[in-house]
């Protein structure tokens, strides 16, 4: 998918917070090979994308 396709595919999505309206579901399944850490917060969920690219210090 180039990035005009993303850009049109991710503002396609009805969200407004709370509801995201499966934009984080499809932004965790676009980015394979990321681990998907959702936190849920007075009724907000939010999605954190974790990748190991080594052994050393990484943040979030």
């Amino acid at each position: 998918m180039n990035v005009v396709d993303l850009l049109l595919k991710l503002l396609s999505f009805k969200s407004l917070t709370p509801d995201d309206a499966g934009s984080l579901h499809f932004i965790e399944e676009y980015l394979d090979g990321y681990e998907a850490i959702y936190v849920n917060k007075e009724g907000v969920k939010n999605l954190f994308l974790t990748k190991k690219f080594g052994e050393g210090t990484h943040l979030c």
